[in-house]
């Protein structure tokens, strides 16, 4: 139809009809628009992969991997997750805990370090700080055995959570962890009422203690069943 058109509006107006031109401006236009859509295509498949790519490393769920795995190159596939890997990851709430305890400890060795002004800080009460300042030995052996017992706690929490060898006797040890830090939570404001701390310090230090208490209670329970 658009041939007849243009041989009509030719011979009516005298012309000659270039055929060979309109072949060779089609075939140019033609081949332009392919090459627009293949660069478009390409771009368009590139953003999927990437999309695929990312969601494959970041998803968990096997299945939805699985769907899109079939048009994901092999390189980028994230392998599947067993049952035995899942049970074997690390416990967070412990991992935290051990944390926790560690953050306590390389406070007290910082107590050592500094001195007086770390002693009254942390409230370790007005015969620490007098025996700190005279220059005497027992509140920084005292301070160095409570750093170091808190390392071995986050130690015994790291054993349980899975990241380090098992320790002996795990089980009680991180029930006795647990207790302590509980009890210290809960009756420190009554224990430490009169010694000479404040309201404020006390208060505070037995908040913190208890969160550290729950953190465990809930990892403890966790891996309950793990720690024969």
């Amino acid at each position: 139809m658009g041939t007849h058109i243009k041989l009509d509006a030719a011979l009516s107006g005298g012309g000659r009809v270039d055929m060979g031109r309109d072949r060779r401006l089609s075939a140019v236009s033609t081949k332009g628009n392919w090459r627009s859509f293949k660069r478009a295509n390409f771009r368009e498949q590139g953003l999927i992969c990437r999309i695929r790519q990312l969601w494959s490393a970041f998803s968990c769920d096997g299945e939805v991997v699985g769907m899109l795995n079939y048009a994901t190159p092999s390189s980028w596939r994230r392998p599947a997750i067993s049952q035995d890997e899942m049970a074997n990851e690390y416990n967070l709430m412990l991992v935290i805990g051990a944390g926790l305890s560690l953050i306590a400890a390389l406070l007290h060795v910082g107590v050592i370090i500094v001195g007086p002004s770390w002693y009254q800080l942390f409230g370790a009460g007005d015969r620490f700080v007098r025996a700190a300042q005279a220059g005497r030995w027992f509140p920084a052996v005292f301070t160095a055995g409570i750093a170091l017992v808190l390392a071995v706690w986050a130690a015994y929490a790291l054993s349980a959570a899975g990241v380090i060898e098992r320790l002996p006797l795990v089980r009680p040890a991180l029930i006795g962890i647990t207790s302590i830090y509980l009890l210290r939570g809960l009756l420190g404001p009554l224990a430490l009422a009169g010694t000479g701390r404040s309201r404020r310090f006390i208060m505070i230090s037995s908040a913190i203690c208890l969160v550290y208490g729950l953190v465990h209670l809930f990892g403890l329970v966790q891996v309950w069943g793990s720690l024969v």
